[in-house]
């Protein structure tokens, strides 16, 4: 649930007020008897509890709480940096010039991941030119800004904090660390508490954008609208869970997950015929089942549902597929893997009464939630380490039924919601109002100040500028901090856009080194 606050007045205009969207859809009396019953049916209720950061007081904690952040330095920015060793960005604003620019550490990699870096350092500069207005003209104080953007943080120095999952921060100075806008997903538990989760680039910061800039509700957050669905009941929707997807991999900083080899697992040779080669095959990877990617999970238990539906003659109770064509080996296809199936479109999805999104390189699906949540099935929500911004804002067995991230509870939640279709039913009706009203232009506005207004006006008031008018004189202090190892890479105006700067040297998709910027072999502008 939101908390009811109000935006600080130093920057937000009064009719930006905040209010709780969730307590407009849900209502204490609806949310308290579901949440009774479900404590009662599922038999470790606090494996499925939302989780928060405990003791730890995270930034995200403070900007909800309307709490001040720790104050901030270029400095401190600087020093931020050592927290990831890619896609990081200081972004610095120039009253002078009234320019923003984006400068990247030589001494980190410059991967191809930093397209989505440069895609969130171009829509915000935007977003604060719009929503800020008086904030950024020749008569403000500098400004700079620690920009984060990707599938998911690159923390590669923290590497063990996060294979143990902590739920601590990774270091006590990040309790004190610059602020860092995330632009992507985060990580779910307080191990950088410093990082606040952002929308994502694509649809998101898209959206965020365009009602920015037009007030619009962009259709990515519109209403689900398939006529197939909508004339459906409860009871008419398809009883299995659905799901496709890629083949992606999933938080590979952990390097806890394998996408499974087709020769462990087929025999290439003669084969007996009294072997059924599926029956097999799912049989040995079941034994390894701890160690696939969720999304082989969950085609693994889809194997399994469907064996066990030939057996007994029923429908199968899983149908979460890789589509033929979204594979990494076509071999598998080739096979009939019974966990390979028909594409499907949001409309034919939208038939299904079950769901589940299974996260993918960033431990979450940046449109697979969003879409689900808006049919009129029942959500089944994939809790990994990673969230995104929005995750804050819907709650287990209200919206959704939380599965853990091994999927080891998935048939267990499965078999009570077909045995409670009322409360079943109910969250799956949550869900899609909750999605409905953010189709809605007062529920996106809430949803834009409170993701985007709110964190930025607490970061801005934090930063304590050097007044430094003359640009020569803020280089020079840049400098004095380290400022020679920093490239700038982007510069934007209010009348001129965003441009790559002139001589910038551009990344070399073939490089698969994954090396410094500094020492990357570059061609020119």
């Amino acid at each position: 649930m939101w908390p009811q606050r109000t935006p600080s007045r130093a920057i937000l205009p009064a009719f930006l007020a905040f209010s709780a969207l969730a307590a407009i859809i849900t209502t204490q009396d609806t949310i308290q008897p579901i949440q009774r019953q479900l404590s009662n049916a599922v038999a470790d209720p606090k494996s499925s509890s939302l989780r928060s950061s405990g003791s730890t007081k995270t930034y995200t904690d403070l900007v909800n709480e309307d709490a001040p952040l720790p104050q901030y330095s270029l400095e401190n920015v600087i020093n931020a940096a050592t927290i990831v060793q890619s896609r990081y960005a200081l972004l610095r604003y120039d009253p002078a010039s009234d320019k923003f620019t984006a400068y990247y550490s030589d001494n980190h990699l410059y991967v191809s991941g930093c397209a989505k870096l440069s895609y969130a350092i171009r829509q915000l500069t935007m977003i604060m030119r719009t929503a800020f207005p008086d904030r950024f003209t020749p008569d403000s104080s500098e400004l700079v800004l620690a920009i984060e953007a990707g599938d998911y943080p690159d923390v590669m120095p923290y590497r063990v904090c996060v294979v143990k999952n902590l739920d601590a921060p990774c270091n006590k100075k990040l309790l004190t660390a610059a602020p860092v806008l995330a632009f992507g997903s985060t990580f779910a538990k307080p191990m950088f508490p410093n990082m606040i989760g952002m929308p994502m680039p694509g649809e998101h910061l898209s959206c965020f954008l365009r009602w920015a800039t037009r007030k619009e509700v962009c259709p990515f957050f519109g209403q689900h609208t398939n006529p197939a669905s909508s004339l459906l009941t409860w009871d008419e929707l398809k009883p299995q869970l659905v799901w496709r997807g890629t083949d992606f991999n999933f938080i590979s900083i952990q390097k806890a997950h394998e996408r499974p080899k087709f020769e462990n697992y087929y025999d290439q040779g003669e084969t007996d015929p009294s072997v059924d080669q599926h029956e097999a095959a799912t049989a040995m990877m079941k034994q390894h089942f701890s160690k696939l990617l969720p999304r082989w999970q969950g085609a693994v238990l889809t194997a399994e549902s469907e064996i066990e539906a030939r057996r007994t003659n029923t429908l199968p109770k899983l149908n979460m597929k890789f589509p033929i064509g979204k594979l990494k080996d076509a071999k598998w296809a080739e096979a009939g893997f019974p966990g390979i199936g028909e594409r499907m479109d949001k409309s034919e999805l939208a038939t299904y009464k079950y769901h589940i999104d299974i996260g993918g390189g960033g431990g979450t699906t940046w449109t697979g939630t969003m879409d689900k949540l808006k049919m009129p099935g029942l959500l089944f929500h994939h809790k990994t380490v990673a969230k995104d911004y929005i995750h804050d804002d819907i709650q287990p067995w209200v919206h959704y039924v939380p599965v853990e991230a091994d999927l080891s509870d998935l048939m267990e939640k499965l078999e009570w919601a077909e045995s409670h279709q009322a409360e079943a039913r109910e969250i799956a009706e949550n869900a899609t109002r909750f999605m409905n009203k953010l189709s809605e232009p007062e529920g996106f506005e809430e949803l834009f100040v409170q993701h985007m207004i709110k964190p930025l006006v607490k970061v801005i008031e934090a930063y304590q500028p050097m007044n430094l008018r003359n640009d020569v004189t803020w280089s020079r202090a840049f400098q004095s901090l380290g400022g020679d190892q920093w490239t700038p890479l982007i510069e934007c105006t209010a009348h001129d856009g965003c441009q790559e700067l002139e001589g910038t040297k551009k990344y070399d998709d073939r490089d698969t080194t994954h090396t410094p910027l500094g020492q990357l072999k570059w061609a020119g502008h």
